[in-house]
This record gives structure tokens, sequence and C-alpha cells, in this order.
């Protein structure tokens, strides 16, 4: 949606099963969607709706975000906050909260330094 017009813009199907929409973040860019779809988190480029970067945990992840830089997509899960590179297209780090909560919201510093 365009919320200056608050018109659809395009209607693409990112999700692909029953348990979607959990997790979703745009890169601060905008050239980049993120969408949780059972336990992958599917990145979408923006202008054409292709997948390019398919991101397995084996857990739903509860929501996500993406670094300012656009490398890296962080998610949260169960005690833990997950980290991937778009360009590698896996998990590159896992960060133990020892908790057994669901991390349920997070956002990256401005410098892509912290979560």
């Amino acid at each position: 949606f365009d919320l200056a017009t608050k018109k659809p813009v395009r209607k693409v199907p990112l999700t692909r099963s029953w348990a979607a929409g959990q997790a979703a973040a745009f890169a601060p860019d905008g050239s980049a969607v993120v969408v949780g779809d059972t336990y992958n988190l599917l990145v979408f480029d923006v202008k054409t709706g292709r997948e390019v970067a398919k991101l397995v945990d084996n857990e739903i992840q509860w929501t996500a975000a993406i670094t300012p830089d656009g490398t890296r997509v962080l998610s949260g899960g169960g005690g833990k906050v997950n980290v991937g590179d778009v360009k590698r297209r896996q998990k590159v780090a896992s960060i133990d909260l020892a908790g057994t909560y669901y991390v349920q919201s997070l956002a990256a510093s401005a410098d892509g330094r912290y979560v």
C-alpha cells in the first residue's frame, strides 16, 4: 500500500504456507522485504517480487528486521536472536538470550552494530 494515497500499489504473493506472516520487515532503503513463512525467512526484491534469499531455521521466527546496510536479516525465536547473511543465504549467528520466552520485537541500531 502507498501510505500517502492509501491505495494498493501491487499485490505479490510472498508466503507459501498457512503458518506465514508472523514476521515481516522492509530494508531501510525499501529495496527488500523479509517475510516469515513457517521456519523460513524469505527475502524478496521489492521491485521484481522475486525471492532473493531463503534463510532456514528450526522454529517459527516471531519478528524480523533488516540492518541499515541491507546485508543482514535479524529474527527472533524462542529465547534467541538469529542473524542471517542475505548474500550468503544462510544463518551466520544465533545469540542465545538464556530464556525460554519468544523474542517478539527487535530492531537494529542505525549503525548496524547493535540489536
